[in-house]
């Protein structure tokens, strides 16, 4: 067996099927499709045994492409290490998604490459008291959101002090927000570039339609194919990959000022699904799978 693609149980097939049907235009066939809640593994002195629906596997593929979003350490990352640890190449490779399942990881990396960024502070507690020192000072409004999630969910523009108090008192102070500035010129849009192999392969422009600051289409937002009208962002897009190295994403990124872009995050598993990516980047995707084997 050549590829197994990770999914999960109740996601299949739409997220993968465009993918397949490109498989079988070229009338691959060495794949299977593997859900991650069939998975069982024994660990012994002697080595390792894999149980798919309680069947013992007796041939492993050379790539794994993880086709799971809200990525956990406890479990998709033992997985992946699982596999990893047998020579099996890993898509997105462990170190690259445990970056960009967090945007703060992702952001202190970045930074460090000088790739602009909102600014951003992480959590704690005090933060209002924080917001009060004019050395640590975000004009409102500010941009809160989870540094776990997608689909622009978990994101809230706070537009004073007041609110902010208000919503603190409702998060789940477990998960962790970090806190970004409002940058205006990309208020409810975005570039969304999906990057395969350290390639751009298309640019959408999402927009909102109800006034939100967020652009995502998961959330109604709408999409147009910009393909080449953003350069400097593609370039900034692929740059980012690099940095990451990260085999297939999704950069979002935010308009500031003319023709200059910040990165908003990085998706290790974007939708790739939607009919305004048909015939674009299932052929990339599947080039770069096949050049692995």
């Amino acid at each position: 067996m050549s590829i197994w693609i990770l999914v999960q149980k109740f996601v299949i097939p739409l997220p993968i099927s465009k993918i397949i049907d490109e498989f079988d235009k070229r009338n691959f066939k060495d794949y299977k499709i593997v859900m991650q809640e069939d998975i069982i593994f024994k660990i012994t002195q002697d080595g390792f045994d894999t149980f798919i629906d309680n069947i013992k596997v007796v041939e492993y593929p050379k790539v794994l492409w993880c086709r799971v979003d809200n990525i956990r350490c406890d479990f998709q990352i033992t997985l992946l290490r699982y596999f990893e640890s047998m020579g099996i190449r890993i898509v997105n490779s462990i170190d690259s998604i445990l970056k960009t399942t967090n945007k703060i990881w992702h952001f202190i990396e970045l930074a460090k490459h000088n790739i602009p960024i909102p600014t951003t502070f992480s959590y704690c507690d005090n933060l209002i008291k924080k917001y009060e020192d004019p050395e640590n000072t975000l004009v409102y409004p500010i941009i809160s959101k989870s540094v776990r999630g997608c689909r622009g969910d978990k994101v809230f523009t706070i537009q004073n002090k007041f609110i902010h108090e208000e919503l603190l008192g409702v998060l789940d102070h477990k998960v962790p927000y970090l806190y970004q500035e409002y940058i205006k010129e990309s208020h409810g849009r975005d570039l969304r570039i999906i990057v395969v192999n350290k390639i751009p392969i298309i640019t959408i422009l999402r927009q909102s339609t109800d006034g939100s600051v967020r652009a995502n289409i998961a959330k109604g937002g709408t999409s147009t194919t910009v393909t080449g009208v953003y350069p400097k962002a593609e370039i900034l897009a692929s740059k980012i990959a690099q940095i990451l190295d990260i085999d297939i994403c999704g950069v979002d990124l935010l308009f500031k000022g003319e023709n200059e872009f910040v990165c908003c995050e990085v998706n290790n598993c974007p939708s790739i699904k939607r009919d305004i990516y048909d015939g674009i980047i299932e052929k990339p995707i599947c080039d770069f799978l096949l050049q692995l084997i």
